[in-house]
């Protein structure tokens, strides 16, 4: 009995789906779910927007005009000017700079914590797990939010402590899904040959589990991003973020709320993009949790 030619073109694009490298099989997952590839290239451009623009524009966010005050778009001002006569499109770019930035480092923060945590709970196990997972449970518990109120009404708000803030009450999340990883693999047969050949609990840890755990923190981490840059707009909007005349686009909604009715755009701009950016980075956090799941 011959194959038919359907089942002879799927053989052949199974076998050569098998003959890719891990990087190709990834790219190859990553590319087919496009909403994540369009959310990679709407980062790209933010982020060319906001560190690569502001050096190529005439006017500093923080250059005052009181007597071109709420000027609607012109060829001077693209998108206008704000309440103190400030270029509006230099004051979005700057502040993106700012909500990024905070973004990328206070994820990296967390994702540090959580996964040293993380570690020691699962391989350790006994009363070091279940002290550290107290301790993320008793975290979980607290609303970050207002923990977060809490902590930077007792310091002067600046953007190291910001990161800092939010980085030490975001890493709950990075930690269980590290201790997990941890468990199902620390029994493994190279862990067993590892340790048969003498190596020590903290090089098994870092050379032989942890890039185990590599998959599920990039992706918790890509959306930890995008919620890293709504905690600093809501700090920046109730005055406990970055401070004026700084720009961000937390603070940028707290100058405009008076002029919503009268000047709605100063509000609009801010707001859409960090509704962009946060959807941005959750779609592509969602790209990487399908490039990861080689089941599908």
């Amino acid at each position: 009995m011959t194959a038919t030619p359907t089942r002879v073109l799927s053989a052949e694009v199974t076998l050569a789906r098998e003959q890719r490298g891990p990087l190709q099989q990834f790219l190859a997952r990553l590319l087919r779910y496009r909403p994540g590839i369009v959310s990679l290239g709407v980062l790209v451009f933010l982020y060319m927007l906001a560190f690569v623009v502001p050096h190529l524009l005439p006017y500093s966010p923080d250059s005052l005009d009181l007597t071109n005050m709420l000027s609607g778009p012109n060829w001077q001002h693209l998108l206008g000017t704000d309440e103190n006569g400030r270029d509006v499109l230099a004051r979005l770019l700057y502040g993106g700079q700012i909500s990024l930035t905070v973004g990328i480092f206070a994820v990296l923060i967390a994702d540090t914590v959580g996964v040293l945590l993380g570690a020691v709970a699962g391989y350790f196990g006994k009363i070091s797990d279940t002290l550290i997972m107290r301790i993320t449970d008793t975290m979980l518990a607290i609303p970050g939010f207002l923990l977060l109120l809490v902590i930077l009404s007792l310091f002067s708000p600046s953007l190291g402590k910001i990161e800092l803030a939010i980085g030490l009450t975001s890493w709950m999340t990075v930690s269980r899904l590290v201790r997990g990883e941890i468990l199902r693999y620390k029994d493994a047969e190279f862990v067993q040959a590892a340790k048969a050949m003498g190596a020590s609990d903290w090089r098994i840890i870092f050379r032989h589990l942890l890039p185990q755990t590599v998959s599920p923190v990039v992706v918790a981490s890509s959306v930890l991003i995008g919620a890293a840059i709504i905690l600093e707009s809501a700090l920046s909007y109730l005055g406990l973020g970055i401070q004026p005349p700084q720009a961000s686009w937390g603070n940028m909604l707290t100058g405009a709320q008076n002029f919503v009715w009268t000047e709605p755009a100063l509000a609009i701009y801010p707001g859409v993009l960090i509704l962009i950016t946060v959807s941005a980075f959750n779609y592509f956090g969602e790209g990487l949790r399908s490039a990861f799941n080689v089941t599908e």
